[in-house]
């Protein structure tokens, strides 16, 4: 399995490409943390970065 996963968006502004990322944190010391999930989108080129 690949850390990143590719997505296509298509936009007003043009196709977009992004790699998002799934981030769970937590420790079994720190109860708030523990269902905490983040997800993060990243550009994947030049075009979709400006």
């Amino acid at each position: 399995m690949e850390p990143f996963l590719p997505i296509r968006i298509r936009s007003e502004a043009g196709e977009l490409s992004l790699l998002t990322a799934t981030v769970e944190l937590g420790t079994a010391q720190a109860v708030a943390l523990s269902d905490l999930h983040l997800e993060l989108f990243f550009p994947a080129d030049q075009a979709t970065e400006r």
